[in-house]
């Protein structure tokens, strides 16, 4: 009997191994399982750490050495500075990204959106040097530079969620007799802005990544950037390894609690906003 394309026919195999649902591909799992599974996963990193520690990576307690060391050469006086930068291009980077994002919705302005997409394929070390031939001096050009890699990076992410707004949706409006600059607000604006925050802090990670090096590249304008990159210079392998762990744990707090903060809480606010429930 042939079967229809609705019917699926599965195989009965005897003796079949039962496999716990936490190590199958989207298998469900506790609250209480994941709690354990990260403090394995810390266990088995801490554990990998020490065995490889040696002449040129640090141990923990070196490293906690090197954390000591780092503090007395002004290490919180330059992580305020890289934190101050962060924060301001990151503001100033997604009010950009969202102008030239919302601007690439209409075709004669769409080139421009897609050239400044474009410019994320750019290195950084020619880039301060126009900085520099420019005239563009002090913090100003550490901002300039984070904020136009920012926008780079995060315009085509904005695009494609514009792009994929159905025609069915349009009519809607159009049915609506919404007029063309009301009905972009609508599906742009009012219906999309909580994907559009989502996908900016995604891009986020980029920008807290980048900053150091940007930081290490200029040299003279402060930042923790320049404290990691003069241990760099000296060879000193534990205040590398100090500056290693402060960025990697200072990168997942700021992610994780703007995550928590906007990711999560926006939707439910920004429907509040709109008048929702």
């Amino acid at each position: 009997m042939a079967t229809t394309e609705a019917e699926v026919v599965v195989p009965k195999t005897k003796g079949r191994l039962s496999v716990p649902e936490w190590l199958l591909p989207f298998g469900t799992r506790t609250s209480n399982q994941m709690i354990v599974f990260r403090l394995l996963c810390a266990a088995v990193i801490f554990l990998g750490w020490q065995l490889l520690s040696g002449a040129l990576i640090p141990g923990p307690l070196d490293t906690l050495q090197g954390i000591g060391t780092l503090f007395q050469k002004g290490l919180h006086e330059y992580y305020i500075e890289s934190l101050i930068t962060l924060v301001t291009s990151l503001v100033l980077g997604f009010v950009f990204s969202v102008v030239f994002a919302h601007l690439g919705t209409i075709p004669f302005f769409r080139p421009y959106a897609e050239f400044v997409g474009s410019l994320r394929v750019l290195s950084m070390a020619p880039l301060v040097m126009w900085a520099v031939f420019l005239g563009i001096q002090g913090n100003e050009r550490k901002i300039g530079l984070m904020v136009l890699f920012i926008t780079a990076y995060s315009v085509p992410s904005i695009l494609q969620i514009f792009d994929a707004i159905s025609e069915k949706e349009k009519d809607y409006y159009r049915t609506l007799r919404c007029s063309p600059l009301m009905a972009w607000w609508q599906m742009t604006v009012r219906a999309r802005m909580p994907q559009v925050i989502a996908v900016y802090v995604i891009n986020m990670g980029m920008a807290i990544n980048m900053l150091p090096a940007l930081e290490a590249l200029l040299k003279t304008q402060g930042g923790i950037g320049v404290l990691i990159g003069s241990a760099e210079r000296d060879m000193n392998f534990t205040e590398i390894m100090a500056g290693t762990v402060i960025l990697l744990a200072s990168g997942w707090l700021i992610f994780k609690l703007t995550i928590l903060a906007v990711a999560w809480k926006w939707p439910k606010a920004w429907a509040k906003i709109n008048g929702g429930k």
